[in-house]
């Protein structure tokens, strides 16, 4: 398989293989153990023959490898991994530089170089290499309205969330937890080892009630974009079962990567291959953000000297950047643009504030959601236009239809009463000499689908504290941007 794809990629002149061999056996949280030679952890015995196999398809290309394991392997299977990999074996952990803990253990086959902030020592079992800078800033991956425990200082190392009827045989940490934790722990469905049961390891919600870090909370700290995991499942799934949805995303996090930390052992290695004009520094591995673009020292002092508009500004420019190929319509928030044929991805609408500018109920009702939809876009137009110096500018604006956004994107419809709304839109566009981008934000996250529900038309011949029943559909793109 490996040559053939060697065929269509005869170009490949450096080659980089990660992996990270099943831990079951020999993590710390498993008391039956097994060893390296157990039935869920003798995968690694292929690692050898995979390397020699990419190595034969592209036999003229330079390739680098890093291998991760749990630091909680006992000494003797530790031996057998450095065997394997032919090398001693590197200790890291983010807890020195972010906010969580994540012991693992590195195999990689080329040098890492110290900096500014990375302090190496040596011990007998192994290169324990610390990255120390200041943490990312709480805001960046508490949700808003949330808040830390009183005792809290950081979590613990994010597993694999497993739900089960009863607890696992001699669960990790169960003789440290207090009464309320116990049955927190139960509550939970015994879905994480106990002792991450604890009040200092917990959130409290805007409800009041202390929660582990959800899946949100667990995929910026562990170094990927707010709502990476949300697609492993299909939307019908979602609908049928979210609090399963959600364990599975919280389920692929524990058995991810620690992205920045990988990130800064492999840019040692572009470095040293000339694709990179320097590693990551620990700034950057401690706030992934700042390593998305690099940008000039004067733009970035400028940015930061700035006012909140000209930041706000330059936000709007850089997602504008991410367009899809055919322009109109935002097709990834990345620093990489995706391929073609992709969905657009949901845009975070965390990165602003927003006030309720406008929240009207419909007149007339029986209309499909689609046409009432694309009429809240010609609303939020037409509101755009009142004012003169909005003529003959450039915006984004945040839709969640996805079927309002292509049909804008394209200027038509099949459906005719679909086409009517479209044609007022476009009207609009062209009056105004507007230049229209558009991004996509999910439903549960547009932060006009609340208010829209709150528009109540006050029903003839009641007194003036009394209302009608609420209208089922009211106007969207009724918020905006503070």
């Amino acid at each position: 398989m490996l040559k053939e794809c060697s065929v269509h990629a005869c170009h490949v002149k450096k080659l980089i293989v990660t992996y990270g061999a099943p831990c079951q056996n020999v993590s710390g949280l498993n008391p039956s153990g097994g060893g390296i030679e157990g039935s869920k952890s003798s995968l690694v015995w292929e690692v050898p023959r995979v390397l020699s196999a990419v190595q034969e398809a592209w036999p003229d290309s330079q390739v680098a490898k890093v291998g991760e394991m749990v630091a909680s392997v006992s000494a003797k299977d530790q031996e057998v991994y450095d065997k394997i990999n032919g090398q001693k074996a590197v200790y890291m952990c983010p807890g020195t530089c972010g906010w969580m803990k994540r012991p693992r253990i590195y195999w990689p086959n080329f040098p890492l170089l110290s900096g500014a902030g990375v302090a190496v020592s040596q011990q007998p079992r192994w290169t324990v290499i610390k990255l120390h800078s200041k943490r990312m800033g709480i805001s960046k991956w508490l949700p808003r309205g949330w808040s830390l425990h009183k005792d809290f200082v950081g979590f613990s190392t994010f597993t694999r969330a497993i739900v089960r009827k009863k607890p696992p045989f001699m669960p990790a940490g169960i003789e440290r937890l207090k009464k309320h934790e116990l049955a927190r722990y139960q509550q939970w469905n015994f879905r994480y080892p106990p002792y991450q049961m604890q009040d200092k390891y917990m959130l409290i919600n805007a409800r009041r009630q202390m929660v582990p870090a959800p899946s949100e909370v667990r995929e910026v700290l562990m170094g990927f974009r707010k709502h990476h995991t949300f697609h492993c499942w299909s939307s019908s799934e979602r609908r049928e079962s979210p609090a399963k949805h959600e364990v599975a995303r919280c389920a692929l996090l524990g058995n991810a990567f620690h992205a920045p930390t990988m990130a800064w052992i492999l840019s040692n290695k572009l470095c040293g291959w000339g694709l990179l004009p320097r590693p990551l520094s620990c700034d950057e591995v401690a706030d992934v953000n700042k390593a998305i673009v690099w940008e000039s020292s004067e733009r970035t002092n400028r940015l930061i000297e700035g006012t909140d508009r000209e930041c706000l500004v330059a936000l709007v420019r850089q997602l504008m950047a991410r367009q899809s190929m055919r322009g109109g319509a935002l097709s990834s928030t990345a620093a990489i643009l995706v391929f073609k044929g992709a969905m657009p991805e949901s845009v975070d609408p965390e990165y602003w504030h927003w006030r309720t500018c406008l929240a009207v109920a419909w007149k007339h009702h029986g209309e499909h959601i689609n046409v009432l939809e694309m009429r809240a876009i010609a609303l939020a137009l037409s509101w755009r236009l009142r004012n003169s110096k909005h003529l003959g500018t450039r915006f984004l604006h945040l839709v969640d239809s996805m079927v309002c956004l292509m049909s804008l994107l394209k200027g038509r419809s099949s459906s005719l009463r679909l086409n009517g709304a479209i044609c007022k839109c476009n009207s609009l566009i062209a009056a105004g000499f507007l230049a229209q981008v558009l991004g996509h934000v999910r439903t549960a996250l547009n932060p006009s689908d609340r208010p829209s529900r709150f528009a109540e038309r006050k029903a003839k011949g009641q007194c003036s504290d009394e209302f009608s029943k609420q209208s089922r559909h009211t106007s969207r793109g009724d918020v905006c941007p503070t």
